[in-house]
């Protein structure tokens, strides 16, 4: 009789020790692939950072912009929302001589201008080609445009404090004068409520001038 009783009793226990266990096991395994993905993930982006900064390279190089753009992508996704879907058209470039930091940071710029521009919902698209002199980066956003009278004074600092995308101006006037840099240019196309698309365009032979 108390014998019995005492297996039923031990039985139960038994039991739970091991679902305990079990659940432990299973818990530090979790645990141990949050760690190794954080760990990798820290990785990449001490890579990107690396790449985007171009710390341990000489100024004036040739350069990958996939690469580069890859780099500023990985950088900016705390800007991408969940709502911000980017989308990825890149063509057949030639390495460019260029300063990688400097048109990192135009990249950069003119990403962080087009996720602002995104009030709710939308996509980032951004497409490379190339033709006999230049190669070109475009950047579209589906956000909320820039009105015709604005586009005019886009590359100017002042405008980051008139316009409706806060932040646009500085970035902009910054990534104009690294396009000028590199005897390149920027274009821009506005439609309100509509999109934005900048296309920055830089020479396939860029020889710095000594002076």
């Amino acid at each position: 009789g108390i014998e019995s009783s005492l297996n039923d009793v031990e039985a139960p226990r038994q039991s739970d020790d091991k679902q305990s266990i079990t659940k432990l096991l299973s818990t530090l395994r979790k645990n141990q692939r949050l760690t190794v993905a954080a760990s990798e993930r820290i990785s990449i982006i001490l890579n990107s950072l690396k790449s985007f900064a171009r710390l341990d390279e000489a100024a004036l190089q040739k350069a990958d912009i996939h690469e580069g753009l890859e780099s500023t992508i990985t950088l900016l996704e705390p800007d991408f929302r969940k709502n911000i879907k980017i989308e990825k058209d890149y063509g057949d470039l030639p390495e460019i001589t260029c300063y990688p930091a400097e048109l990192n940071q135009a990249f950069m710029n003119l990403l962080k201008n087009a996720a602002e521009a995104i009030e709710s919902k939308g996509t980032i698209k951004i497409r490379t080609f190339a033709d006999p002199e230049q190669v070109h980066i475009e950047i579209s956003d589906t956000g909320v445009g820039i009105p015709p009278e604005k586009l005019e004074h886009l590359f100017e600092p002042a405008f980051s404090r008139r316009g409706k995308r806060v932040k646009a101006g500085l970035g902009l006037f910054t990534s104009y004068n690294i396009a000028q840099k590199h005897r390149g240019q920027i274009n821009v196309d506005s439609l309100v409520d509509r999109g934005t698309k900048v296309t920055l365009s830089i020479p396939r032979s860029f020889e710095l001038s000594v002076q």
